[in-house]
């Protein structure tokens, strides 16, 4: 086993030899989605100076706002100059102008361009020059967010590699105006962040093209899922409605879901969602999500549904479309043309859609037409069960693909929960990049809406080359073809600069070693796995990846005496990946080590951990003190 393993590391060093000297540009992503611009005459930037101001709505939105202070510092990087910003208040709407009009201005609405929901979605957007003047405009305003982003990609190179590495062109003086005619639509609509990094600093996800829960769905009592018992909390309504809860077949003292087939609890949830919307009036997403376990209700008309249709799903359904009816016709009255989505899991007792296969179509079709999820019902399917080392479309994931299909022939409208990362091991790499791109295309095709590809959503900072997998998550959102290893080296070369060979390598070490683990071995591919084993990690596979990590600190060793700033930077980024290496060395081979020894290596895991901001080792009771008190460092 060791000689085939040692054989296997050496094909992978030689081949990265030879594919780390490639360098490419990154394709942008979305490129179907927009005309190509000439250059006009018109100058943007002239002898250091412009002409140019940004016009904004006098009743602008925070997102509008924000939009257009980003354009205002990401200008002033590129350039130097600080742009005016005007509100549109009494401005004059001709097209002479020379005005950046950021959202739906009153320049906007006079110039007879559109920005319609059909063509561009939540957050897509338009970049359009007529005569003197540029429209970057979203049908939504976070649609407007992303344009200023593309507006500055376009002009001056734009890139988020990651919060604290931003590419932009410096020192620009002169810069004709293009003619822009541009529209892009991301290919799933909605892509939420993933992974604490970027939903705790929500400026950092939006300059990477994503948003957060909180910009997208309505909270329910604090929770956006697992959220039926905060509509209707059984401390208080359980003493009086017993019925409208299940306790397990009376083995359980708490209640473990509700009774989705109680009409008297569905009016009660009614007028409890129908105040959510009142206060949340910008919002149009909200979720009626199960409890987080297998459970559901064995009350005779549950089972009689069950029965009929082969799934919980059923129950849910129905109940979900009483309730979308019963609101529409509420709206109608009181907000009429808002649109909203009532949003039910396709989740463990659920998971399975109430359809047959249809041999003569070739296709599924719902069981009839109870089933059939009303025009304000979403459901979001989370696969948990899936392959994620493995691609979408392998015979391991037979099944997350059929169910997908079988949800899409019940509604137009599919919000898509998947994973990428192990929950139990937040320190190791989980090889997800072998199935990420295939996912999303998936997705596409099945004309997912929105996706949660979620990672470590409660750390504040990760490891295992989480960076590399925020980076590749927002750019297949926009563009599920684009050519992922072109994005994987533009983030290695732009991300880690002056280490970008050794640090690729080890990447590309790792990323098949673990290949070799899911095709030859026969450790458990859950994202729960049980990693803590020296068959698959051998000690002579953890020492060579840190002999190349030893490599990249080598490699910017010069920048000491040149860019200091620059070396302790680029030093932390190859520090953070090395932590899933001493990790396993520590938690799989202590033994081999001294007591001295391994205790030093235990309290510099400490001290660099703790001075790169990570605080979790995995999802549940993982704060980080309680490894150290674990390890004897405290």
């Amino acid at each position: 086993m060791k000689k085939l393993i040692a054989l296997l590391l050496c094909m992978i060093l030689a081949m990265c030899a030879l594919t780390a000297c490639q360098n490419s540009e990154v394709n942008e992503g979305g490129d179907e989605n927009k005309e190509e611009t000439e250059m006009t005459d018109i100058d943007l930037i002239t002898n250091g100076r412009t002409d140019y101001k940004i016009v904004y709505p006098a009743n602008a939105t925070e997102f509008e706002m924000f939009a257009v202070n980003e354009l205002v510092y990401f200008f002033n990087q590129a350039t130097g100059i600080s742009l005016v910003k005007i509100s549109d208040e009494g401005a004059d709407t001709s097209t002479s102008n020379k005005y950046l009009s950021v959202g739906q201005t009153s320049v906007f609405e006079a110039s007879g361009i559109t920005a319609t929901r059909d063509e561009l979605g939540p957050n897509g957007f338009k970049i359009e020059r007529k005569d003197n003047t540029v429209f970057l405009v979203g049908n939504k305003d976070t649609g407007t967010m992303f344009s200023v982003y593309e507006f500055l990609r376009l002009n001056f190179h734009y890139e988020c590699y990651h919060k604290d590495e931003i590419k932009i062109d410096q020192n620009v003086s002169e810069l004709k105006l293009a003619d822009f005619h541009v529209l892009k639509r991301p290919d799933i609509d909605l892509a939420c962040a993933n992974y604490g990094e970027l939903i705790f600093d929500p400026t950092f996800a939006y300059r990477r093209g994503m948003l957060i829960d909180e910009d997208m769905f309505i909270n329910v009592g604090g929770n956006f899922w697992h959220n039926s018992f905060n509509y209707l909390p059984p401390h208080t309504y359980a003493a009086q409605h017993r019925d409208w809860y299940y306790y397990g077949n009376g083995e359980s003292a708490e209640p473990t879901q509700l009774d989705y087939t109680n009409d008297e609890m569905r009016l009660a949830l009614t007028e409890v969602l129908k105040q959510y919307l009142l206060d949340n009036p910008t919002l149009e997403n909200i979720t009626i999500t199960h409890q987080d376990n297998r459970q559901w209700c064995n009350s005779a008309k549950n089972l009689e549904l069950r029965e009929k249709y082969g799934t919980d799903a059923a129950s849910m359904i129905i109940f979900c479309n009483k309730v979308a009816k019963d609101i529409r016709e509420w709206l109608n009255e009181t907000d009429p043309g808002r649109e909203i989505n009532i949003i039910m899991f396709a989740y463990f007792a659920t998971e399975q859609a109430p359809t047959r296969y249809n041999e003569e179509t070739g296709s599924y079709e719902p069981i009839d037409s109870e089933v059939v999820l009303d025009e304000d019902v979403c459901v979001f399917y989370a696969p948990i069960n899936a392959d994620y080392n493995s691609s979408a479309y392998s015979q391991a994931n037979v099944n997350m693909y059929n169910t997908l299909q079988q949800w899409k022939a019940l509604t137009d409208r599919i919000f898509l929960w998947t994973y990428s990362t192990n929950f139990d091991y937040y320190m190791g790499m989980f090889n997800s990049f072998d199935s990420m791109q295939s996912i999303y295309q998936m997705a596409r095709d099945a004309d997912v809406y929105y996706i949660f590809d979620q990672g470590q959503f409660n750390s504040s900072v990760s490891t295992g080359f989480s960076r590399l997998k925020m980076y590749l998550n927002s750019s297949l959102a926009w563009d599920v073809d684009a050519d992922m290893d072109m994005l994987i080296q533009d983030f290695f070369d732009n991300y880690f600069k002056g280490a970008s060979v050794p640090m690729k390598k080890l990447f590309d070490s790792m990323r098949l070693h673990y290949a070799y683990l899911r095709d030859d071995t026969n450790m458990d591919r859950s994202i729960y796995a049980n990693i803590i084993n020296e068959n698959y990690f051998p000690k002579g596979v953890l020492d060579g990846w840190m002999d190349i990590i030893d490599e990249a600190y080598d490699s910017i060793a010069d920048l000491q005496d040149t860019d200091g700033t620059l070396y302790r930077a680029l030093e932390d980024r190859i520090k953070l990946e090395s932590l899933s290496i001493r990790y396993l060395l520590i938690e799989i081979h202590g033994s081999t080590y001294t007591s001295n020894q391994l205790y030093r290596m235990k309290s510099e895991f400490k001290l660099d951990a703790t001075k790169l901001g990570m605080d979790r080792y995995k999802e549940r009771n993982g704060a980080l003190n309680f490894l150290w008190s674990e390890w004897g460092v405290l």
